[in-house]
């Protein structure tokens, strides 16, 4: 889930960059290789397993990730700026679940548990798994008291959802203590294994091959589902409303 606050980048080159991207100038599968995601993707589902969600690749459970790019990063010569972290969304319809099969297949393991911010290692050119963190406790103590974050925080209350924009980048681990200028999601839906690949030139990362403690072969379909979107902060901004829809969690993985 993701809400939209505008499109004002604290940089210029990030707001061009977001044009040019809405206009599929690039390649979703230059956004994170394939078997970068596989392995990140496989790190979190091996930990996040049987507390954050049960299937992988469900879109009524766990199926998409925002990807979160850092106030430093540059794009490279194609145009494109690695992430610097995955803010994900898991038990993704246990709201409506929960009301209307309460205690069944997807219900909430748990409110506290369905949102985790995976930062991501840089290796030379690669990106692998690092830190996960419970992104209940990386939220804002106070928000800008406007309508776009009020609605935020009552789409928290009602879902227990954390979104981008609700992050304190000063509560992030020390190698990643910066802000988070911008967003895309992408979503890795299950797929049945060996079918033919859909050509896709858009928005493909890749066909992914994940093992799982929900599934030993789980074969899905990588796809970018957003351009660019460029995150509103709360830096700089008068922070006069109190966060009061914060959960208590299991801090990390």
């Amino acid at each position: 889930m993701a809400l939209g606050f505008g499109f004002a980048a604290p940089k210029a080159w990030a707001q061009a960059w977001a044009y040019r991207d809405q206009g599929h100038f690039h390649l979703a599968s230059y956004l994170v290789d394939p078997d970068d995601l596989r392995g990140i993707l496989e790190d979190f589902g091996r930990r996040a397993h049987g507390r954050a969600y049960r299937d992988a690749g469900d879109r009524n459970d766990w199926f998409h990730g925002h990807f979160l790019y850092a106030e430093s990063a540059k794009p490279d010569a194609r145009g494109m700026m690695k992430p610097y972290a995955i803010l994900y969304h898991t038990q993704e319809e246990a709201s409506r679940f929960h009301r209307e099969t309460p205690g069944g297949r997807y219900d909430y393991l748990d409110r506290a548990t369905r949102n985790w911010v995976q930062f991501l290692e840089t290796d030379g050119e690669r990106l692998r798994s690092g830190t996960i963190l419970n992104a209940f406790g990386l939220m804002f103590d106070f928000l800008p008291d406007t309508p776009a974050y009020r609605r935020g925080l009552e789409a928290t209350r009602s879902h227990y959802t954390v979104f981008a924009e609700q992050l304190d980048w000063r509560k992030f681990p020390v190698s990643h203590r910066e802000r988070a200028i911008g967003m895309r999601q992408f979503d890795f839906d299950a797929v049945e294994c060996g079918s033919a690949p859909v050509p896709d030139f858009v928005s493909l990362i890749g066909y992914l091959e994940l093992r799982l403690p929900s599934a030993p072969r789980l074969c899905v379909r990588a796809t970018a589902t957003t351009a660019y979107l460029p995150i509103e902060s709360a830096q700089g901004l008068e922070c006069t409303l109190a966060n009061d829809a914060r959960l208590e969690g299991p801090p990390s993985f």
